[in-house]
């Protein structure tokens, strides 16, 4: 059964079947043509919009990526305070600065952040309120870059992460 649905044109009766038929066919300007413009519109909208679109979505990962180094950059200052503050088991021996140093780079490399060499900094006698035994400070410096954006490449932002830890003996 066809469509009940009709139009009037000029007085004739089409059905929608006919007049669909003679839009889609038509190369004049009119009806047909809006379409194929608007179709050209619709990608050109669809474009801008995915391009803002994954933009956002990469802001999103470098700015996770940020707070990702600048946490390994902390955690791995503790570790080495840690290390740094207590003598070795059954000893009274601390271990020295390049034992604390291997420390942190083998956590900062478990995580993929490069640490230059002058980026490790361990002062044994960092000064603390009413600790008489004071306390040890580790700073791990490091430059962030941004990865994924390659126009913003040159921008670099240094990270640094720090711990301050009292000693556990004299040293």
């Amino acid at each position: 059964m066809k469509s009940t649905w009709s139009r009037f044109k000029f007085g004739r009766r089409e059905t929608a079947a006919a007049v669909e038929s003679r839009q889609l066919s038509s190369n004049a300007p009119g009806v047909g043509s809006v379409r194929r413009s608007c179709r050209g519109v619709a990608i050109v909208e669809s474009a801008i919009t995915l391009m803002m679109f994954f933009v956002l979505l990469i802001g999103i990962m470098e700015a996770g990526r940020f707070f990702q180094v600048q946490q390994v950059l902390t955690d791995a200052a503790r570790e080495g305070a840690r290390l740094a503050v207590a003598p070795y088991s059954q000893s009274d021996v601390f271990p020295d600065n390049t034992a604390v140093t291997a420390e942190v780079r083998r956590f900062t490399n478990s995580a993929n952040v490069s640490v230059p060499d002058s980026g490790i900094q361990i002062d044994r006698n960092f000064p603390c309120d009413n600790v008489p035994m004071g306390c040890t400070e580790v700073l791990v410096t490091t430059q962030y870059r941004i990865l994924t954006i390659a126009m913003f490449s040159d921008l670099a932002v240094n990270l640094r992460g720090r711990a301050v830890m009292r000693n556990e003996a004299p040293q």
